[in-house]
């Protein structure tokens, strides 16, 4: 299981997961490595083995 998550200024939050790291990576790459969220703020992304 690969964990998504965003992070920003020492602050990492869950965001999803997938069962293959190539699931993981696509989707993170497909997003340009980073999240908007709804007040504009821009955080970064990335995956791990959980």
């Amino acid at each position: 299981m690969f964990e998504v998550f965003i992070k920003s200024a020492g602050v990492k939050r869950h965001f999803t997961e997938f069962e293959t790291e190539a699931e993981a990576e696509s989707f993170c790459r497909e997003y340009g490595w980073e999240w908007v969220d709804e007040n504009e703020f821009v955080w970064d992304m990335d995956y791990e083995e959980v």
